[in-house]
């Protein structure tokens, strides 16, 4: 089943086209989602399924000589809140407030659908002559797609359209990076990258959402956010450094302060902006975590290392192997990639 809309900036006009059924749900189908619980198989599954569609979608637009489409993560974002939102509800309506997902556009468009996949949708789609008409609508610049599997292998997806101005989207970019971040592709992290995003752990490193910086170090005041996000540390109105004030991050310090988790780097400092290496990592981990110690000293060059209890722990719950098979490199940087990994492997994701 799918449905059409279109708002137009001039003159604010919604037209909806309804399709028969694609695949009926069954009576009492279950509609849980796949990746809500943010494990890789389904988070992976519903990433690639929003790539096929956005593949299927330029190479009709290219095929009858039209630009293809950017991602905007504006539209991404609003996107899978509306496929979501679908897929809980179990039937098919718009957003009724997307004329406010994002501002400076001249046009939206907005197909919903649901079907056995993204190929037979797509089909659907384009075998309606208004779905077809958004997909094909010449102004249209860039897109925005959002997809929800659910337990019974239905396939949940609505499409955002956008005619807007130029350089919304990184134009050295190609619309054919899996999302949500177009720089992690190809990295021996970039499932755990997509896992801690859906999990609100992370929305990456730049103001249009579409760079995570995989290989920067981590900040100590990021370390605090990551931490915080990851296991919902309460927050305090204790303010416990003095070299952290106005800082983004303040908040999150405070929090892993309270918690119990770092005492900072000095009286009454937590240097937020010194980079934190694997050893220091490890401590701060394990205790937020609160890993089981371990006897077994799974590393030759931590020794008298004041972190080697945590790496031993961390160890001994499979969250790292080390840098080699008899090391694990505690004087390190620790890249925002590996960062993803640490986290994903502790939750589980």
């Amino acid at each position: 089943m799918v449905e059409f809309r279109r708002v137009a900036r001039a003159a604010v006009s919604v037209v909806l086209v309804v399709m028969a059924l694609v695949t009926p749900l069954m009576a009492g189908a279950s509609v849980s989602r796949v990746g809500q619980d943010g494990s890789l198989a389904g988070i992976t599954a519903e990433i690639l399924a929003e790539q096929a569609f956005l593949s299927l979608l330029n190479e009709e637009r290219v095929a009858v000589g039209l630009n293809p489409l950017a991602i905007y993560s504006d539209l991404i974002d609003d996107a899978r809140a509306q496929a979501g939102a679908i897929a809980d509800a179990g039937t098919l309506f718009h957003n009724a407030d997307l004329a406010g997902v994002t501002t400076g556009w001249y046009t939206l468009g907005e197909n919903v659908g649901y079907g056995p996949s993204v190929e037979v949708l797509h089909e659907a789609f384009m075998n309606s002559p208004a779905h077809a008409e958004n997909i094909l609508f010449p102004a249209y610049d860039y897109a925005g797609i959002g997809v929800v599997m659910d337990e019974a292998d239905v396939v949940w997806v609505a499409v955002v359209f956008m005619d807007g101005p130029p350089g919304l989207a990184d134009s050295s970019e190609p619309a054919t990076f899996t999302p949500p971040f177009s720089d992690d592709d190809g990295s021996v992290h970039e499932l755990s990258i997509a896992a801690i995003a859906a999990e609100g752990i992370t929305s990456g490193c730049d103001e249009s959402g579409l760079l995570y910086c995989p290989n920067d170090s981590v900040s100590r005041s990021q370390m605090a956010t990551f931490l915080v996000r990851a296991f919902d540390l309460p927050s305090t109105s204790v303010d416990y450094f003095d070299d952290d004030n106005g800082m983004v991050h303040e908040a999150a310090i405070n929090a892993l302060a309270e918690a119990g988790i770092t005492s900072g780097c000095g009286e009454r400092l937590y240097c937020p902006d010194a980079r934190i290496n694997r050893g220091q990592m490890a401590s701060l981990l394990s205790r937020a975590a609160d890993l089981a110690p371990s006897d077994v000293d799974s590393f030759g060059d931590d020794e008298a290392n004041p972190h080697e209890p945590a790496i031993n722990a961390l160890a001994a719950a499979g969250i790292s192997g080390g840098c080699s098979a008899d090391s694990f490199c505690p004087g390190d940087p620790v890249s925002r990639g590996q960062m993803a990994t640490f986290l994903a492997r502790t939750l589980g994701l």
